[in-house]
């Protein structure tokens, strides 16, 4: 009796052993799954974080570009502004003001943008050479035109394209730009008889405080491949 109950006891101490064992192994198999989940959930966010700084990058000389579009047109508004303010009342009709605020908006863009560039230089050059020449060489445009749309009281700066390549990832983005005559009323709706100097200042310097360039200049058929 006392061999069959020490035989008994050497088999419930092996049973527990492989008890510890399965439990071991599957402890080790769930901690196994997890370490790998965590991996590939953070490769997963590196990757992400990766293609949002390439995209971004890839943003850098469009928007440097559309600050040169913002500061000619604060050029071409102020000279085209003087322009109205020395001719309108004397020469405009009523009713047409704002319609050649816009035509002489519009001209006057071009005009500057025009001895900005110099003679015998292309738009894509010039552009060219106002970006980060650390991002000069993403832009791939061929020929970019400005469009005038003096009617419409616009222009649109066609076809600038940029690829950006870092570290193995790529963005390209493809859009035209719209330059749009700043709203400001110059019609001549009926002759004054008199003039409050200090109503006009005010007026000035709600004008001044109001107009915000940066939302003349806009993205238009913005693609992103």
């Amino acid at each position: 009796m006392k061999k069959a109950e020490h035989r008994l006891k050497l088999n419930n101490t092996g049973a527990a052993l492989v008890t510890v064992i399965v439990v071991i192994a599957f402890i080790s198999v769930m901690v196994t799954v997890l370490l790998y989940s965590s991996g590939i959930n953070t490769y997963m966010k590196t990757t992400d974080m990766k293609i949002k700084n390439n995209f971004y990058s890839a943003e850098i000389p469009l928007e440097q570009i559309r600050s040169l579009l913002v500061d000619v047109a604060g050029d071409a508004y102020e000279k085209t502004y003087k322009e109205a303010i020395a001719s309108y009342a004397f020469n405009a009709s009523v009713g047409a003001g704002n319609s050649n605020f816009n035509s002489e908006f519009v001209g006057n863009f071009q005009n500057i943008w025009s001895a900005r560039c110099g003679v015998g230089v292309s738009n894509v050059t010039y552009i060219k050479s106002v970006v980060d020449s650390e991002y000069s060489g993403s832009i791939e445009s061929t020929v970019v035109d400005l469009e005038p749309h003096e009617t419409e009281g616009y222009l649109l700066l066609k076809g600038i394209k940029v690829r950006y390549v870092e570290d193995g990832y790529e963005s390209v983005i493809e859009t035209d730009y719209i330059i749009k005559v700043p709203e400001i009323d110059m019609d001549i709706k009926e002759p004054q008889k008199s003039w409050d100097v200090a109503a006009a200042e005010q007026d000035k310097a709600k004008s001044r405080k109001e107009l915000d360039l940066l939302t003349c200049v806009n993205y238009y058929n913005w693609v992103k491949k």
